[in-house]
């Protein structure tokens, strides 16, 4: 048997995936991967070779590869392809006006249309190609493309917001990959900038990123670029090794009772339904820290830039490299043994001799007296806990230690970064 085509080869991801293909065989190697799946689509364009892979009985699990390389999916990219959409709508008041640059699957420019505040959704996307792939995904995207507020436009991104007059409420930027040479300028500085003078006065940027394949001075380097651009962000994680940064000119409102109604629109919340949030407290799981915790750790790092593009040149020494927990550990370095203030108000519930904070999913049973000034937490939900060790995560879903204390005052949480 041999390879049919060059497309197998093409879309066999040998350059992420060598190990695949340790084999005196390579070719053969390449043959037994390439019998797990199905090309839905394949197609080469100016701007990279766009295909759609199907994998498992009747092709279930699908795959948008873009230049060989996998950019979006209905199975493991969900999660963060629907918090992109859903996250920061619900921290804008009124988001009318949203552009999501980067259609790939279209899913979460789908999840934006579920919110029916939105009254139009610009869509920049570069490859015709891919917008034909996204068809192969409109039963997760909502068939997008088909509503009426939605307005596609094949367009550059940096050469449209320069061009563009047009203001936004929340501009969503989900590109490709750091290391991609054409898509690196969607992470310097003066992209972010470009997108700052397209937000009106409360809008807010999202901007996708990995904590996969970079090393801590890449993954700094993005950081100093946003905070030198913008005063305020929040570093979300919706699953594994993806982090998604919020930014904004104003600082963040985050009212706990006041964003519960974030829940009452039906095509939101069976949205978020179905990458297992269902409630705002599992929301807000998702939210690792504010840019008040960043300060420090950014002190002396270069901004990626267009003219020191370090992403671009750094990122692909490491692309073989799993650096997620070191990634996470310099985030929360700092923070390690101290204490810090979370950005979301009305937080906890005093309900006459309980304590509740939902969102660490903790509950405080009060004494006879509440003379004692150090209360002592009841969990009731806790993180998973890795037994190896050296392994680290936070919050919801990221491993280590986690302990609330309540100084009377806003929410402190006192995250410990102890091996495990």
């Amino acid at each position: 048997m041999c390879i049919r085509d060059s497309r197998e080869v093409m879309q066999a991801q040998v350059f992420r995936h060598a190990e695949r293909y340790v084999s005196d065989d390579i070719r053969a190697a390449i043959r037994d991967y390439m019998k797990t799946i199905d090309f839905l689509y394949y197609k080469e364009g100016i701007h990279g070779t766009v295909s759609v892979l199907g994998r498992g009985p009747g092709n279930q699990r699908k795959t948008l590869m873009n230049n060989g390389k996998a950019d979006a999916g209905n199975t493991g990219d969900m999660d963060t392809q629907v918090l992109l959409g859903q996250g920061p709508l619900f921290l804008h008041t009124a988001p009318e006006d949203v552009m999501v640059i980067g259609l790939g699957s279209g899913v979460t420019a789908g999840s934006v249309l579920r919110n029916s505040r939105v009254e139009n959704l610009d869509i920049l996307e570069i490859s015709p190609e891919v917008v034909e792939a996204s068809r192969f995904f409109n039963e997760e995207n909502y068939d997008v493309l088909s509503d009426p507020r939605a307005n596609l436009i094949l367009a550059d991104a940096r050469n449209y917001l320069l061009a563009s007059r047009k203001k936004y409420d929340v501009i969503i930027s989900e590109p490709s990959h750091s290391w991609v040479t054409g898509v690196s300028n969607l992470f310097t500085r003066e992209f972010l900038q470009q997108a700052r003078n397209r937000l009106k006065e409360d809008g807010i940027l999202v901007q996708w990123y990995h904590l996969y394949g970079v090393n801590r001075s890449s993954l700094k380097a993005l950081m100093r670029s946003v905070s030198d651009v913008f005063p305020y962000y929040t570093l979300w994680n919706p699953s594994g090794g993806d982090l998604i940064i919020v930014s904004s000119n104003q600082p963040p409102q985050l009212d706990y009772q006041q964003l519960a109604s974030f829940y009452e629109n039906p095509g939101v919340k069976a949205d978020l339904d179905r990458v297992k949030i269902h409630s705002l407290e599992e929301l807000f799981h998702h939210l690792l820290m504010s840019s008040e915790e960043t300060r420090g750790l950014l002190e002396g790092q270069q901004a990626n830039t267009d003219e020191h593009p370090i992403v671009e040149f750094n990122a692909p020494k490491y692309l073989n490299t799993y650096t997620v927990q070191d990634n996470v550990y310099m985030l929360f370095q700092s923070l390690e043994g101290g204490q810090y203030s979370l950005p979301v108000t009305n937080l906890v519930e005093d309900r006459q001799d309980w304590v509740v904070a939902p969102y660490m999913g903790v509950q405080l049973r009060l004494g006879d007296d509440d003379s004692y000034l150090e209360p002592k937490w009841e969990v009731l939900r806790k993180a998973q806990v890795n037994e190896k060790d050296g392994e680290y995560r936070l919050l919801g879903g990221m491993r280590g230690e986690i302990i609330l204390t309540k100084p009377w005052g806003d929410v402190v949480v006192h995250a410990t970064m102890g091996k495990r």
